[in-house]
């Protein structure tokens, strides 16, 4: 269980870290983008404006004090190309073009006429056509080339930067990670060591009593008091003794008595009682167990499974009704699963609390203890996590309660 506290501590604090840089890196490379987009329209806005013939006094006035725009301008390479009389392209000011010949810049033209859109990108130009003077549709062309190796690297260098710092902060929160939960281990512990030191406390009152309740029963066999409390003491001892198994499952450090084992013979051998129970209280018990299910666990807790939910099933079904107990292999796990009409109306939120500590779907027979105190599939979901499994419980289409275990399969 601090094993899973301390991942799930990890994740989630790597998701919300990851979330973040991954926003602020996209937020940055967003405005430059956005920025860049802006510079190039406006500097194409003049040159087209201006026909491409650029003066000083023009471009002074343009840039205003503002000398970064006025270095764009200076340093900017372009051309403008034209449509003729005839309806053919031609190029017809080729400014600053030091890095396209008349050929290409030819070929640019055609490409951007062809498109039928009034701007755009082409390779590492951006376009814009506009009419110009005597009403003839021109095109200019800028090289953006500059601007896009810039985007590009801040982009690249942003994704190394986010995967760096993610890498650098997982293996941050990852040693910090102990740290972090140490509180909630120590609480743990005590909570634990609470648990068993209250169970020895509690063992040498409760066998007192039986004791005393045992002399008293031979001199009145029938007396319903002694009968009452010798049936409260057995019900109090079995609660003991499930809470310190249970303080006891969860401890991932506690070692278990692995072996290889078949779960179909766990399986048939621990439901044949609850078959004859069932029988007895008029309800079918169906058991069914595919061969070589084999895998490495302990038999005792596996067995203890098995027994809670067929236990389980038997107190909570119906009369007349159907219990079905299955064990099949699926893919790489082994499935071990009771099924059966519940008693009481059910509702989703209901199955997903049935794994939880003295939690008891049916209000009505909460102080029932005969119906057992709400731990037992507790102590199953502990036994099937330490065994690298799991455990949940659902209703089916036919409104039927559905618990499912399993536990790899050994191969």
């Amino acid at each position: 269980m601090i094993h899973k506290l301390r991942l799930n501590f990890i994740r989630i604090a790597m998701a919300a870290l990851t979330a973040a840089v991954i926003l602020v890196a996209a937020a940055i490379n967003i405005m430059n983008w956005l920025n860049v987009r802006s510079e190039i329209g406006e500097t194409i806005s003049f040159l087209a404006e201006s026909d491409g013939m650029i003066s000083q006094e023009k471009a002074n006035e343009w840039a205003g004090k503002n000398k970064h725009r006025k270095n764009v301008l200076t340093q900017s390479v372009y051309f403008i190309g034209r449509t003729g009389q005839d309806g053919t392209l031609q190029v017809v000011n080729q400014g600053r073009t030091e890095t396209v010949n008349l050929e290409e810049a030819e070929s640019l033209l055609k490409r951007a006429a062809d498109t039928g859109r009034e701007s755009g990108f082409i390779e590492d130009y951006c376009f814009q056509r506009f009419t110009s003077r005597g009403s003839t549709t021109s095109w200019i062309f800028l090289n953006c080339e500059s601007y896009l190796t810039t985007s590009h690297n801040l982009l690249l260098f942003s994704a190394v930067i986010c995967i760096a710092g993610i890498l650098l902060s997982l293996l941050i929160v990852s040693l910090l990670s102990k740290k972090a939960i140490r509180p909630f281990i120590r609480n743990e512990q005590k909570q634990k060591r609470f648990i068993t030191d209250a169970s020895h406390e509690l063992k040498a009152p409760l066998a007192v009593i039986s004791a005393n309740m045992d002399v008293l029963a031979l001199k009145d066999q029938d007396n319903p008091w002694i009968n009452g409390t010798r049936n409260q003491v057995a019900s109090m001892r079995s609660l003991v003794e499930d809470m310190v198994y249970l303080s006891r499952a969860d401890e991932a450090d506690r070692p278990m008595g692995l072996k290889d084992l078949n779960l179909k013979d766990i399986v048939l051998e621990t439901a044949e009682p609850y078959q004859a129970m069932a029988e007895f209280q008029n309800k079918t018990f169906q058991c069914e167990a595919e061969k070589d299910l084999l895998v490495r666990g302990d038999a005792s807790a596996l067995q203890r499974v098995v027994s809670i939910m067929c236990d389980n099933a038997v107190k909570y079904t119906p009369e007349s009704g159907t219990i079905h107990l299955r064990a099949y292999p699926n893919g790489r796990d082994a499935v071990i699963e009771t099924e059966n009409p519940p008693a009481q109306p059910l509702t989703e939120e209901n199955c997903s609390r049935l794994f939880d500590r003295f939690y008891r779907a049916d209000e009505a027979r909460s102080r029932d203890k005969q119906n057992g105190y709400g731990i037992g599939l507790s102590i199953a979901q502990a036994v099937i996590e330490r065994h690298d499994g799991n455990a949940i419980a659902r209703l089916t289409s036919e409104n039927t309660l559905l618990i499912r275990v399993t536990v790899p399969l050994d191969r």
